[in-house]
Order: C-alpha cells, then sequence, then structure tokens
C-alpha cells in the first residue's frame, strides 16, 4: 500500500500496545517484559520502546492508547488487520471493506488511518467515518475497557473521563482524516460537499453531531484559503464600488465570490439544514449586499448592481434570511432598473411643455411611429427603449401611460385634439400594443374614439368661426357615427340638418356639445373609481417632477420601503404622489374593514376618521403609472390593512369613554357614517364578506395561526430591535422569546401572550426600542400556553398541540417537516393538503373544523 505520509506519529499505527507487540489487556509485567525484549532486539529505538512502557502504565495515557487501537475487535482479527495494515500489497480500498464490519472505535481507527495515509479525497470513506462517530456509545466503550482493565489488573476508568476522551479521539480523528485538505481546498471542498449532502439525505441527530467534527476539521484544514479569498473579494469588492462601470471588475467579483463560495458551500448546506446562517457566509453576505446598495444608491448604476444581485441570489440561496432580503432588493431593483432605461422617456414626459411646439409640428407633419421626425422621433425611440424594459413586468403600462398623459395634456392644456390623436392612434397601431394591460388598451382605444370627437368638435368650431357649413357638416356626420347614445346622436343629427337647409345661421359653439365633449379631461378619484369632469378643458398645475426620481435602497430593514404612505394636504383636486395615493387607497380599505367591526361607542370615533379622510382623498388627481403601482400592491398588502385596522380599533377601545347609547349608521357602501359625507368604498364590495349577525361588532383578536398576521408582528419585533429578521409568519419560540423582552421592556405583564395592552403599545409607536446591554428583571423562562381556538382542543402555537397535530398529519402521509413541535410552513403546507382533499378551509389556518376532520374520522 502506497503510504503518502511518514505516519511515526500515528496513535494509530504506532500505538504503544503496537510498538511493544501488545494487546489491550496487557498487564504491568507482561508490558515489563515487552520492554526488555524489545531492548534485546533494538537498542536503537530505546527512546521510543521506554515512551510506550511509560504511557501503557499511566492511567490517561493508557486509555488514550486503548482508544487509538482496535479495542473492540477480538485479538485474533485485530492482529490479522495490522498485518494487512503493514502489508505493502494492501489497498485502500481493501482496507475500507475490512474496517467497514467493525465495531465502532476500531472502525473509526482504520478508516482515519486509511483517510490519512491512502485515500484523501474519498467521500465515501468519509460518509463511513462519520457513521462510525454516531455509532460511538460511550456506555458500550466504558464497558470494553473495563473488561481489558480487569483483565490486565488495571482499575477502571470513569464514564466522565471516558466520555471526555472518546469527545477528543473524534476531534483528533478530523484534524487527522483532513491533513491533506490544507494543499489542495477546491478537491477538499467538493469533497465535503458530496459528504454533507449524503448525511443530509438521511439525518439524525448523532449523524448530524458527527458531521459537525469533520466539518469542523475541514474549517480549520483550509480557514487559510478561505480568508484569503474573502480578502481578496472584499478588495474587488472596493475597487467595483470605486468604478462600477469598468465591465473587468464586475467580472472579476463574480469569479472571486463563486471562488469563495465552493469553499464555504459544505458548512452553508449543514447550516442551512439548521435553519441557521453559516457566520463567515452571512459576513460576506453582508458585505456584498452593501456594496451594491452603494452602488445603486450612489452611483446610479442600476444595471450593475442588479447583475451583482442576480449572482448573490445564486451563491446566497443556503442563507434562508439572506437570500429573501437579495430576492426583495431584486424587486426595487428592477423598479429602478426599470426606471433607469425608461429615464429619457421620463424626462421627455417633464419638459416636454418646453419644447410643445417643435413636437406639435413634428407631429402634424407625420406620424408618431417608426417613420416619426424630429422631436416625435425622439420621444418614439424613448417609449421603444422604455417598453423593452418593462415588458413582462408590473410597471408594463408605464410607457403607455406616460405617452397618454402627455396626449391628454395636449388636449387639455393647449387645446390641439390633433396632436393627441396623432399620439394615441400611434400607440394603439404600435407592435407593441399587445404589451400593454387590457386595462390600458381599453382606456387607449376610448382615448382614441374621444380624440376623434374633440378633433370634429374643433373642425365645427373652425367652420363656423368662417362660415364653411360643408366643414361642419362633414365634422357633424362624422360625429353621429362616435355618439355615445341614441339622444345625442340624435343631437347631432338635428344640428345638421338645421346647417344643411341654412335655417341656422348663428355660430357655433361648445354648448351644443356639451354631452359629447369630454375627453378624459381629468381624472378624480371618489369612492375609489375614477370620474371625468363634465368642462371641456382642465389645466392641471403639475408638481416640478412629475414623474419621481427612482427610489433608494437602504440597507436596513429592507432594501427601500416601499410601503410609504404619506396622507395628502386637505383640499380637493390635488396631484398626489405615489405615497398620497399609497394612503388614500390603503387607508379607505382600513375603514372600511373597521366600518363592518366597531361598536355604537366607537361611532363618532370613526366619523371623525372618515370626514379627515373625505377633507384629503374625496377627490383628487394622479398619474396613470403611479395609480398602475399601488393598485397592483393593494392585494397583496390587504390582510396586512386589516390588521392594522383590527390594532386601531383596540387603541380606540382604550382610548374611548363610553357615552350615551347613539344609533349606529347605515352599513351602506357609500355611506358608512351617519353624517351626510362621502366615505371611502372598498375595491370588494363592503357586502360581499361581511358578517350580518350579531358577532359583526365583537371585539376581533390577531389571529397568530394566519402567518401574514404574525408576520405583522414580527415585522414590529424586528424594527424595533427585539428580533432578528426577516419574519416568516412562523410563531415559534424566537417570536414569543422577543415578544415577551418587549413586554418586560415596556412594563407589560411578563409573559409571551399577544393581549390587548401589548397590541396597543406594539402597534400605537409608543414601544421602546430592545437595549440588547439591558439585562431583564424576571428573565424569559417558559412559554406561555395559549387558549385552544373556538370550538376546539387544540392550539398548534403550543408545542405540544403542534406535536400532537404533525404527527397525525405525519401519519397521514402529508406531513414531512423535522421538528414536530414546531407550527411552521411545512405543518401549513401539510394542512392545506389535508383541507383541500377533506374541502375544508384551505388557507393553511387551524380551525375548529380542521381539528374535527383530522381526529374526529
Amino acid at each position: 500500500m502506497k503510504n503518502v505520509m511518514d505516519s511515526k506519529n500515528s496513535p494509530f499505527l504506532f500505538n504503544a500496545f503496537e510498538i511493544l507487540g501488545l494487546s489491550p489487556d496487557a498487564t504491568v509485567e507482561s508490558i515489563s517484559d515487552a520492554l526488555e525484549d524489545g531492548l534485546g532486539r533494538d537498542p536503537a529505538n530505546e527512546h521510543q520502546l521506554i515512551a510506550a512502557k511509560d504511557a501503557l502504565v499511566r492511567p490517561k495515557s493508557r486509555l488514550v492508547a486503548e482508544l487509538n487501537s482496535l479495542l473492540d475487535t477480538p485479538k485474533s482479527a485485530a492482529r490479522a488487520i495490522m498485518r494487512q495494515v503493514r502489508s505493502a500489497d494492501s489497498s485502500a480500498d481493501a482496507l475500507i471493506r475490512t474496517a467497514l464490519p467493525l465495531a465502532p472505535i476500531s472502525r473509526s481507527n482504520l478508516l482515519t488511518h486509511v483517510a490519512e495515509t491512502s485515500a484523501q479525497f474519498n467521500d465515501a470513506l468519509l460518509v463511513a467515518l462519520i457513521d462510525a462517530w454516531a455509532a460511538f456509545d460511550t456506555r458500550e466503550i466504558l464497558k470494553s475497557l473495563t473488561r481489558v482493565h480487569k483483565a490486565a489488573a488495571f482499575p477502571a476508568p470513569t464514564e466522565k473521563m471516558v466520555a471526555d476522551l472518546v469527545h477528543e479521539l473524534r476531534r483528533s480523528q478530523a484534524d487527522r482524516a483532513t491533513m491533506s485538505f490544507v494543499e489542495q481546498p477546491d478537491q477538499a471542498a467538493a469533497t465535503m460537499k458530496k459528504v454533507v449532502s449524503v448525511i443530509l439525505m438521511s439525518p439524525d441527530s448523532n449523524r448530524i453531531e458527527a458531521a459537525d467534527t469533520l466539518l469542523s476539521g475541514y474549517s480549520s484544514q483550509i480557514s487559510k484559503s478561505i480568508q484569503y479569498r474573502k480578502s481578496t473579494l472584499f478588495d474587488t469588492l472596493e475597487m467595483l464600488i470605486k468604478n462600477p462601470s469598468n465591465s473587468t471588475n464586475v467580472s472579476e467579483f463574480k469569479s472571486k465570490l463563486l471562488s469563495w463560495d465552493e469553499l464555504s458551500q459544505p458548512l452553508q448546506l449543514m447550516e442551512n439544514y439548521k435553519g441557521r446562517d453559516e457566520p463567515g457566509s452571512r459576513e460576506v453576505f453582508e458585505k456584498v449586499r452593501s456594496s451594491l446598495i452603494t452602488i445603486a444608491n450612489e452611483s446610479k448604476r442600476f444595471d450593475i448592481a442588479f447583475e451583482i444581485n442576480e449572482t448573490a441570489i445564486s451563491v446566497f440561496q443556503e442563507l434562508p434570511r439572506a437570500s429573501e432580503r437579495l430576492t426583495e432588493d431584486r424587486v426595487t431593483l428592477e423598479e429602478n432598473l426599470v426606471i433607469f432605461h425608461a429615464s429619457t422617456l421620463i424626462e421627455f414626459g417633464d419638459k416636454w411643455r418646453d419644447h410643445y411646439q417643435e413636437l406639435s409640428e413634428s407631429l402634424s407633419r407625420g406620424k408618431f411611429g417608426s417613420g416619426s421626425v424630429g422631436s416625435a422621433k425622439t420621444l418614439y425611440q424613448a417609449f421603444l427603449t422604455a417598453v423593452a424594459a418593462t415588458k413582462g413586468k408590473p410597471s408594463s403600462d408605464m410607457p403607455f401611460a406616460i405617452i397618454r398623459s402627455i396626449a391628454i395634456d395636449i388636449n387639455n392644456e393647449f387645446d390641439n385634439p390633433k396632436i393627441a390623436f396623432v399620439l394615441i392612434d400611434g400607440l394603439i397601431s404600435s407592435p407593441h400594443f399587445p404589451a400593454a394591460s387590457q386595462e390600458m388598451q381599453r382606456q387607449l382605444t376610448e382615448d382614441k374614439r374621444l380624440a376623434q370627437r374633440n378633433s370634429l368638435q374643433e373642425q365645427i368650431l373652425k367652420g363656423a368661426k368662417e362660415n364653411d357649413n360643408a366643414a361642419a357638416i362633414t365634422a357633424l356626420r362624422n360625429l353621429e357615427e362616435l355618439a355615445d347614445t341614441p339622444e345625442e346622436r340624435m343631437t347631432f343629427a338635428g344640428t345638421r340638418s338645421v346647417l344643411e337647409k341654412k335655417v341656422a345661421k348663428r355660430k357655433l359653439n361648445w354648448v351644443w356639445l356639451a354631452a359629447g365633449a369630454a375627453f378624459f379631461i381629468w381624472i378624480a378619484v371618489s369612492n375609489n373609481q375614477p370620474r371625468t369632469s363634465s368642462r371641456e378643458v382642465f389645466r392641471p398645475s403639475p408638481s416640478p417632477s412629475t414623474y419621481p426620481s427612482p427610489p433608494p435602497i437602504t440597507v436596513n430593514p429592507v432594501a427601500v420601503n416601499e410601503w410609504a404612505e404619506q396622507a395628502p394636504d386637505k383640499g380637493s383636486n390635488l396631484v398626489l404622489s405615489v405615497e398620497g395615493i399609497r394612503y388614500c387607497k390603503f387607508e379607505s380599505e382600513r375603514l372600511s374593514y373597521i366600518r363592518t367591526r366597531i361598536s355604537d361607542e366607537l361611532v363618532d370615533r370613526f366619523n371623525t376618521e372618515v370626514n379627515d379622510y373625505n377633507s384629503r382623498c374625496g377627490s383628487y388627481r394622479y398619474r396613470d403609472y403611479d395609480m398602475i403601482i399601488v393598485n397592483s400592491q393593494l392585494e397583496g398588502r390587504r390582510t396586512f390593512l386589516q390588521v392594522e385596522a383590527q390594532a386601531r380599533i383596540k387603541v380606540w377601545e382604550r382610548q374611548v369613554t363610553p357615552p350615551p347609547v347613539t344609533s349606529y349608521p347605515e352599513a351602506a357602501p357609500s355611506a358608512p357614517t351617519a353624517a351626510p359625507v362621502q366615505s371611502p368604498k372598498p375595491d370588494v364590495s363592503a357586502d360581499k364578506d361581511v358578517p350580518t349577525d350579531e358577532n359583526t361588532q365583537k371585539e376581533t383578536q390577531l389571529d397568530l395561526l394566519d402567518p401574514q398576521a404574525a408576520q405583522v408582528v414580527q415585522d414590529i419585533l424586528i424594527d424595533l430591535g427585539y428580533l432578528p429578521g426577516p419574519g416568516d409568519g412562523t410563531w415559534g419560540p424566537s417570536s414569543r422569546s422577543a415578544l415577551y423582552r418587549f413586554k418586560v421592556s415596556n412594563g407589560l405583564a411578563s409573559d409571551d401572550v399577544l393581549d390587548n395592552a401589548t397590541i396597543k403599545v406594539l402597534f400605537g409607536g409608543t414601544g421602546s426600542r430592545n437595549d440588547p446591554s439591558r439585562s431583564l428583571s424576571s428573565p424569559y423562562k417558559s412559554a406561555s400556553r395559549y387558549p385552544a381556538i373556538d370550538g376546539g382542543k387544540l392550539n398548534p402555537l403550543n408545542t405540544e398541540d403542534a406535536a400532537i397535530i404533525n404527527r397525525k398529519l405525519r401519519e397521514l402521509g402529508f406531513y414531512d417537516g423535522k421538528n414536530e413541535r414546531l407550527w411552521s410552513g411545512k405543518s401549513r403546507e401539510a394542512l392545506v393538503k389535508f383541507s383541500r382533499l377533506r374541502g375544508l378551509d384551505d388557507r393553511g389556518i387551524w380551525t375548529a373544523a380542521h381539528e374535527q376532520a383530522l381526529f374526529g374520522g
């Protein structure tokens, strides 16, 4: 057998028992005799022989020698194995086959010897070594030692001494088995990744603990290599921050990150299995993420930041929390990247009024499309770039909305429906028109019809001024085809008849056509529905920047506050920002939810809120693409807004002084208060899901079994520093502990129950931030027991109940999670599958109906 290493220090091959030719049960007398025989045969090796003898007569060093021998193998078999080990003809594979059936101590010693001498990167050997460690049983090992000590007339060791030495044996064997990893770290990483993958395919606590021992040895051997790669990666990031436009720096960064990741992968995989982020990888993630944020915010190179983000998502997928944050960043970067690519169009949308004359002339000479000239050509090319950047994204309507907005303003402000028609018609004729949403296509088609009407009306006015009745008659005939109602068609036909008979000599004016002259003149919102003015021309006073600059990404707590709201100033017909629109839409949702759930005592408070809302959001104007963004956010935010509404009710209930009984207003969608005011109407009819029985006005609690509700609470605790982020909707031990610390720090009850007092402080914005340096007067010891759900006996937020439910779901083949005592995402997935099979509510929220179906047959 090829001997890669001069193993004179190997505690197995050059074991004290082996040096003296003894078995582990040798007595003191036989040890002395063996020394004399050895000195007679090999006097030159006197020092080694005496050292071996001294080791075997001292209790601790003898134990070490015994544990590094074939202790739990019969003497005759042990001697045969050692002859095989020393034979030049023995291969590594042959020794591995010999080792596999041996008892754990003998097996681990022989496998370690093979690993350190002739099979350094054999993943199957390392898995076998892990399994040998996993099979270690301190009591069984103690029995073997006690047996040989009795035969040798030595005192038996204590169980603690054996446990400590067995732990040290595994650590020593891990270091020896991975010794060659130092020189070839990439091959070592590939081998260890295979080893970890095999272990995680069939994990148990003993195998995981044993694998951690080997990973510790691996980490120790490659520490210098991984530190060097991390250092060069950080240097490359610094160069990239200084010059993000240098493509070489970008490529170099990707290469360095992937090279570092190769070494870190085995460690990441194991920590990921445990539900944790590997610390070293977390440090690299934070550095990479902060760098891409700097590049995005300071250099405005969203394209480079997006490219870094894509690579990072792939690299850090074994870090669950990091992966979530990078995915959130990706959404924000995509939005900014869209704005980055659409910046020319957005800038044109801001400044076109300064070049209106040139734009008007270029559009009047041709069309808005591939044949455009001058400013119209510049605008069309910017439109095409923006369409390409937004294709398939939520903002795909933005380019169309910007051109449409320009067309509307040209019609309204400059009284030029002909040019407005050219723009709208160009959008509809564009081969990219199908990329717009159905709603945008509908709006543009209607805009085109109305623009035609306005243009025809302009012809009528011109004909009237110039006494050109023929032109006016032609325009009226065309208007008849575009009439909205039979009555309107009769009006146009009657006017045409008068002109044709030359009975009426008076000048035509706009008043005749008031019913048909509306070209989406101004955009207002009442009851969350857009409406148009009855006036013909509206001249808005736009803010200096119609389209906002790209929102910055922030490092903490999320990439950007995409849910920011800002209450508009009181007044009507104001042009609102995205934040203002978001406030109006979101507040409407909250108030609509509150309306169906408040008691008589809170009606006055509710009316005050509605009056304030109507004074700000009763009628306002907006940019189309801003509304598109907010509407796309509303549906996914609805549960969060309802939870906020519940919290607001709780605060009101604490503050209110019960007044004399008042009448409760009608629960009509358009008039939720007793006062004659226009209140917000929910986007989904309030009558659809509103309960009508006496429970409608009962107290509503936050349901922590609902992952969205739980995540709302987690997000607040994260923001206040009590809980490491991000929230995942699973209300487990870490969330309970964080809530406990919050309550104690804010003078609330010393438990982990989310009661009304806690909700008030938590959602009312009065809670203090976490002070890590502060020790609690009453440390968190155990979780409170949550009451059973209504109509049931269990609550899976309690660990014992979760275990009962999870075990039942596993028994039925639905649950495949690892921690049965935690009501986790795996638990909810299992409940969803079970619910669909049984025709129950399949939102993954535990109810009495689920309990009855699962345990009642």
